[in-house]
């Protein structure tokens, strides 16, 4: 069985975590990733990479998020899109978890 893909946005200030990533966890866990780190590269993505099974948001502005959700719904219909909180305020434990429900929503959605 394949790996399923997802499309990983990800502003440059937020790879700069110290820690496993969210691009890390779902690696971990067995996806393959492609990371988009703004918009217009996202953007283009949906359109060339049509085994994109769901994208992943760790974006902290709302207004990034909300784009990217537009961007989604115009271009790829229907492709879940899932949005990861940011943690770049939370203790390590607490980002952890979080980081580990990303993946779990996204077994969730695909694996079932």
């Amino acid at each position: 069985m394949s790996a399923h893909i997802v499309l990983l946005f990800e502003p440059p200030r937020a790879s700069k975590q110290t820690g496993l990533s969210v691009a890390d966890e779902l690696e971990r866990a067995g996806y393959e990733v492609i990371e988009a780190h703004s918009l217009s590269m996202a953007a283009a993505l949906l359109f060339v990479s049509p085994g994109l099974e769901a994208v992943v948001i760790d974006a902290a502005g709302e207004q990034i998020a909300a784009k990217l959700a537009d961007s989604v719904s115009a271009i790829r219909p229907g492709l879940p899109l899932l949005r990861a909180a940011s943690t770049k305020a939370q203790a390590d434990g607490q980002a952890v978890n979080e980081k580990a429900e990303v993946v779990s929503t996204l077994d969730g959605l695909l694996k079932s």
